[in-house]
């Protein structure tokens, strides 16, 4: 209960991944996140960088709560990585690619590549919304570390899946200027 979990998942001529969960206190079950992962040895030549075995990568979202109980992906979301490494973040729209100009969130995924092996926290901030680190009942998305960071671990040769938070409306966006309200 409340503990800190890394699952690993290898398979061969698979991306291999972690997992990283916060258990509960009650009966968990993970199958509302599965594992997304990649055929192994590709470089990502669209974005100007290769694989480096020895690093790993990140993969995080943001998803926002709409007034009906929904969510979306947010657009305009931006992340930080701490300690500062590797190549990222790099955003991907929604049809799921890369989005070369992109400083914020998009659509879909971000990612960090490159990263060397260790432990990380990522930042994720909207001017229209809060964001919160997700610890769902039932296990996945990292280890929160409110208000709004998600802290996760890195190994060499695997991709950390995925680590995201949730943003909820702020009430107030007045103070914001036309252009960042609309977003």
């Amino acid at each position: 209960m409340g503990a800190d979990l890394v699952l690993t998942c290898v398979k061969d001529g698979y991306v291999s991944s972690l997992r990283p969960i916060e258990t509960a206190a009650t009966d968990m079950d993970n199958s509302g996140a599965p594992l997304v992962t990649a055929k192994s040895g590709s470089p990502r030549p669209d974005l100007g960088i290769a694989y480096d075995d020895a690093n790993g990568a990140v993969s995080f979202f943001t998803l926002l709560s709409e007034d009906d109980g929904g969510l979306v992906l947010p657009l305009g979301v931006t992340v930080s990585l701490s300690p500062s490494s590797g190549d990222g973040p790099f955003f991907t729209n929604a049809e799921n690619l890369f989005e070369r100009s992109a400083t914020s969130t998009v659509g879909g995924l971000g990612f960090f590549f490159n990263l060397a092996p260790g432990d990380y926290e990522l930042t994720f901030d909207d001017p229209r919304a809060d964001c919160a680190p997700i610890s769902f009942p039932f296990g996945a998305f990292g280890y929160p570390a409110p208000p709004t960071s998600v802290k996760f671990p890195i190994r060499a040769g695997f991709v950390t899946d995925q680590v995201g938070v949730l943003c909820t409306p702020k009430s107030d966006l007045s103070g914001l200027d036309a252009g960042a309200r609309d977003r």
